[in-house]
């Protein structure tokens, strides 16, 4: 059975390199390829993705040119694969040894594999990840399957775009990404495809090394619209008997809030005044996507 990874790729010029060393560092006995789907990149991108091209036979270059973004990418890129297996990952992270061949196996009993993250090996100088790392200094990860499931409706489990392997029937019957998401666009093809029938499990022994926007301003912007989509993702999934009342909802948001104003004023490390400008961004995107959506904010 053939398997084949597909990479979304715009302006990653300084990352896409280590990502591809640590795919084709991978070993697997199935037959599979690499894609990368260039979207309208900038940088020095494409010549880089080129190199690999010339002296890999299984790595391949397309053009995602008609729409910006990861859902239009990878789109492309699995119009373009020829693998009955799909798996998906970013061009700025790096894939552990081993990877892959968990990620395949998974998929013998399941219809859908997620991955674990580590997000201490490539973030040592990111502000945030030093909050997350715990007491013996290790990375946080997603350790079981519950731990990625979704906290509102419709409570299923949580598919990021950063790592993850599905059988191609499925994304054929829920027609791909939703191309109108510019964020969520991840789990919302997770949502879908479960909902299609698939069955999800999590690839313990697939690791993944998950890496931060290292400047503050795009993580404000990454965060501020994961907590706008956040809400059009409840919007589209969540019963209307299972959203609270007006007064309940809105009561407990501006809490929050509170909350979070007096954690700033007692914050002294640098890295706790960007956790708790992150967690403002999301709060700010959730209150975005309320009024846009016309729903109260999640309890």
């Amino acid at each position: 059975m053939k398997l084949s990874v597909i990479i979304p790729c715009y302006n990653a010029e300084s990352t896409i390199s280590e990502q591809l060393d640590a795919l084709l560092q991978q070993k697997i006995s199935d037959p599979w390829e690499i894609i990368i789907a260039d979207n309208r990149s900038n940088d020095n991108s494409r010549a880089v993705i080129e190199s690999y091209v010339k002296e890999y036979p299984n790595v391949r270059v397309i053009d995602a040119f008609d729409r910006q973004g990861p859902s239009h990418a990878r789109n492309v890129g699995v119009q373009a694969a020829q693998g009955e297996i799909l798996v998906f990952c970013d061009a700025d992270d790096v894939v552990a040894p081993g990877w892959l061949a968990a990620l395949r196996s998974s998929l013998d009993e399941f219809d859908l594999a997620v991955c674990r993250i580590d997000t201490k090996e490539l973030n040592q100088e990111t502000w945030v990840s030093r909050l997350e790392w715990g007491e013996d200094d290790t990375a946080v990860a997603l350790e079981t399957l519950e731990d990625h499931r979704a906290s509102y409706p419709p409570h299923l489990i949580l598919v990021r775009g950063w790592g993850f392997a599905i059988k191609r029937e499925f994304h054929e019957a829920i027609h791909g990404f939703d191309e109108t998401m510019t964020a969520g666009e991840d789990l919302d093809y997770g949502f879908r495809a479960q909902i299609a029938g698939a069955r999800p499990t999590l690839a313990y022994d697939a690791l993944l090394y998950y890496r931060y926007r290292p400047q503050f301003k795009a993580m404000m912007k990454q965060w501020q619209n994961y907590g706008k989509h956040t809400v059009l993702l409840r919007k589209k999934y969540e019963p209307k008997e299972a959203s609270v009342g007006f007064w309940r909802s809105w009561t407990k948001y501006f809490v929050g809030w509170a909350k979070l104003i007096w954690w700033l004023l007692k914050t002294r490390k640098k890295e706790e005044f960007a956790l708790v400008m992150r967690n403002g961004a999301f709060r700010i995107g959730t209150l975005q996507g309320c009024l846009q959506y016309r729903l109260n904010p999640h309890e």
